[in-house]
């Protein structure tokens, strides 16, 4: 089913807050008893995937050049290779929240998901990553 979603990221590094905002039109699909999110970046046309197994794991696929994904497992460090045009950079998310909201009709009408990224010990930065469905 086509829905219309607003993504709010809230990045926060060296004290400094960044709030990017953007609203699209979201492919959700159910299977296997996994949700599927899709939908495509406003500025870049990037496609993104995000599978939700509606317990505590979500995974974010976005189809750059290169292709990049990332893993959040809730109260757990994940360790992955990130690519970018300069070569690949050993990272770690650590998911501390993922909150899932239902409207009366147990649809879901917001999704959110809060994380650091680590390279080793030092923490890079901290993001929340917010759905709404509107």
């Amino acid at each position: 089913m086509t829905q219309q979603l607003e993504v709010v990221t809230i990045i926060t590094q060296d004290g400094e807050r960044q709030l990017m905002t953007m609203k699209q039109d979201a492919l959700v699909t159910e299977k296997n008893g996994s949700l599927f999110i899709r939908y495509k970046e406003e500025k870049t046309d990037i496609p993104v995937l995000i599978k939700w197994d509606k317990k505590h794991v979500v995974q974010l696929t976005r189809r750059s050049q290169p292709v990049n994904k990332m893993l959040f497992v809730l109260d757990e460090e994940v360790e992955y290779l990130y690519q970018t045009q300069a070569g690949v950079m050993p990272l770690a998310t650590h998911t501390e929240q993922i909150t899932p909201r239902f409207n009366a009709k147990e649809e879901l009408e917001h999704f959110e998901w809060a994380y650091k990224i680590k390279n080793g010990e030092e923490i890079l930065g901290d993001y929340q990553v917010k759905l709404h469905f509107l």
